[in-house]
């Protein structure tokens, strides 16, 4: 996007010794817009906002990332959800000065204006349109996890595949976009509160919604898991006490979910392409969704964290 060509730009002219994020070569286009590095941001924003600090700085973040890739605009929802509208407005407004402003005060309204009508006409061409239906043994989608494991997704007989299956995959979006809205009310049903621990399940949550909304989902999209485990970890805990057995199973979950994406179940596969293709993460993703439901049954947990 012309935002992030604008900021990897600045960042190039910064001398090697100023550059700490990379300081053994410039800051490239790439490596500012690996999906990894936006999401520690947006994560940061959220956990600055939950412990109550720096609220103006969490939208900012959140804003200025959605700039350099749309998707971070979900995250937002968290503070929507809230009733935290001010948040909000400085997202929307961070955002529009990232995405509109700084390219145009760059490269001009005409050029900024030609590069945003290029994008369209290629994001709407039939080839790129007919590539959403190829399936990399790479992805963790909900989508193309579920049809290699159906065997529907051979590369060597794509042909055949859109043509006799193409309705399964639009079966299989559909009950996708069915599960992101169901998670997307249970998390509005939990941020009603002002309960700590339900707020941060609901954080939880929206991030792990990742692998149901982005068609691609590549592997290092899911480097906010170790974190995410963590908090689950932490805010299941103290209900280990006062809750029955359905707490204690819950306990389970993010534990096997660090197992299935640590290194040492990693170095059991015998490639890279087999353990990305049985979708080891994007079963670890999804195991942090589990709990979900349990946390908005609960009538009252202690919300102290």
């Amino acid at each position: 996007f012309s935002s992030s060509n604008w900021i990897s730009t600045g960042l190039e002219k910064i001398p090697a010794k100023k550059n700490r994020c990379f300081p053994s070569r410039p800051a490239s286009k790439s490596s500012l817009e690996k999906l990894g590095t936006l999401q520690f941001l947006d994560l940061a924003a959220l956990l600055f906002f939950s412990k109550g600090k720096a609220w103006l700085l969490s939208g900012g973040l959140i804003g200025l990332t959605a700039a350099i890739k749309f998707y971070p605009l979900m995250y937002s929802l968290y503070f929507l959800f809230m009733k935290k509208f001010k948040i909000f407005i400085v997202v929307l407004l961070v955002f529009a000065f990232a995405y509109i402003a700084i390219p145009v005060f760059s490269l001009g309204f005409s050029a900024w204006l030609g590069f945003e009508k290029a994008v369209a006409h290629s994001l709407l061409d039939p080839s790129t349109l007919k590539n959403a239906y190829m399936v990399d043994v790479n992805s963790q989608n909900f989508t193309h996890v579920l049809l290699r494991w159906l065997n529907l997704s051979a590369e060597n007989s794509l042909g055949v595949f859109l043509k006799n299956w193409g309705g399964i995959y639009s079966v299989l979006d559909k009950i996708s976009g069915a599960i992101v809205l169901l998670v997307l009310g249970l998390c509005w049903k939990l941020l009603e509160t002002s309960n700590a621990i339900k707020n941060s399940m609901a954080m939880i949550a929206i991030f792990a919604l990742t692998p149901f909304i982005i068609k691609t989902s590549w592997p290092h999209y899911f480097c906010y898991l170790p974190i995410l485990q963590l908090q689950l970890l932490v805010i299941l805990k103290p209900l280990l006490r006062t809750r029955g057995p359905l707490a204690k199973t819950m306990i389970v979950l993010p534990i096997i979910s660090m197992l299935l994406s640590s290194l040492p179940f990693f170095r059991l596969f015998s490639s890279w392409e087999s353990y990305s293709s049985s979708g080891m993460l994007f079963i670890a993703n999804a195991l942090l969704l589990v709990p979900l439901p349990f946390f908005v049954m609960l009538p009252k947990v202690e919300s102290s964290l």
